[in-house]
């Protein structure tokens, strides 16, 4: 994705919130354009494991019921509005 020019703002962004999240800043302070674009990818990740959770077999299930639970804890907690 770093050489496709369709995806340079959300790299551009992501790329951001890493050097932010490796600083020695705390708490970490988002612009709003990385607040948005980080909510918007976990929703959609919460959405796809959500998907996930109810296919295949016992195992699966479980860890993707686990994960989902996490992600919507992580939103719920922080990123909210």
């Amino acid at each position: 994705m770093g050489n496709d020019n369709k995806y340079f703002a959300e790299v551009k962004a992501f790329n951001s919130i890493l050097e932010k999240l490796n600083g020695n800043q705390n708490p970490v302070k988002l612009t709003k354009d990385e607040k948005i674009r980080l909510s918007q990818q976990i929703k959609q990740n919460m959405d796809y494991i959500g998907k996930q959770a109810s296919k295949g077999f016992f195992l699966k299930r479980w860890l993707m019921k686990s994960l989902h639970k996490q992600y919507q804890s992580l939103y719920e907690n922080h990123f909210k509005d």
